[in-house]
């Protein structure tokens, strides 16, 4: 299948469905690739505060709260399910490319998380 790019310019480019797949399956890579550091600094911060409050409770002992609040759970379950909607309904993908821009999306994400970590450490 053919569709027609441009044909206003008096040239008429094609672009093949295998093309726009490939551009579906970079779109939910970069969808995941980008909200990943942003949602990995926001759980950061939101465990730190957990254990600072844990310390204030209890001088220098853990206690019986979690680290992770069900915040943070309930955030990350949000993102891996709107990516898994987004790439099969939005950008028509089948389940094995969702998974696997999310695979790839994720490890990029993370990637980038660590060197913006890094970087700013500096």
């Amino acid at each position: 299948m053919f569709l027609p790019i441009a044909p206003h310019l008096g040239r008429t480019y094609t672009l093949r469905s295998e093309d726009m797949r490939r551009f579906r399956f970079g779109a939910s890579v970069l969808y995941m690739a980008s909200l990943l550091p942003i949602y990995f600094q926001w759980s950061r911060e939101q465990s730190e505060r957990q254990i600072d409050k844990m310390q204030s409770a209890v001088f220098n002992s853990p206690g019986a709260e979690a680290t992770i609040t069900p915040l943070i759970l309930i955030g990350g379950v949000t993102i891996l399910c709107s990516h898994f909607i987004i790439a099969r309904k939005g950008l028509d993908l089948s389940n094995e490319e969702a998974v696997a821009g999310m695979v790839v999306g994720g490890g990029l994400g993370l990637v980038l998380y660590r060197w913006y970590a890094q970087k700013s450490r500096r």
